[in-house]
């Protein structure tokens, strides 16, 4: 009953998702979970397989859940394609191919920009994402007053 309560907390809304641990250690909170293992399209020729190449581990922030800080342990699988060989990585909802911050951390850095336009308070309040909120320096034109960006002058 507390794993389905924690997947709806954490927004997680794929069904086949299953969140194997939680524990808290060092002001974070830790979140293991995996996907059910099934049949997936190959991304190449696009026969069904279930055969598992590998397994890695993500390390995902998941910005703070009651106090600490979140992160997910996301226990990876990638596929081998029988027919053509081709290794690819099963599907999931919450983070995008190679990021380090999940999509939900994503949508509340840019609410709170949209609210604050204080690039280090938004950094102080969801967990240090620093490298993303440079992004957010380059690829969003910042009004300038004075000479200076007005992020520059809230910092």
């Amino acid at each position: 009953m507390h794993i389905n309560f924690t997947k709806h907390l954490l927004n997680f809304k794929d069904k086949d998702l299953i969140i194997t641990n939680t524990y808290i250690n060092n002001d974070k909170y830790y979140i293991d979970v995996e996907y059910k293992k099934g049949y997936h399209d190959c991304p190449k020729c696009g026969n069904k397989t279930s055969k598992v190449h590998d397994y890695s581990n993500r390390i995902i922030k998941h910005g703070v859940i009651n106090g600490y800080f979140g992160i997910i342990n996301y226990r990876r699988r990638r596929y081998v394609c029988k027919c053509c060989n081709t290794r690819f990585p099963e599907p999931n909802t919450f983070v995008y191919r190679y990021a380090k911050i999940s999509n939900l951390n994503n949508d509340l850095i840019i609410k709170k920009f949209n609210e604050i336009n204080n690039f280090k308070t938004i950094a102080k309040d969801l967990w240090n994402v620093h490298t993303f909120l440079n992004s957010f320096r380059i690829d969003i034109a910042i009004p300038v007053i004075n000479g200076r960006h007005i992020a520059q002058t809230a910092m």
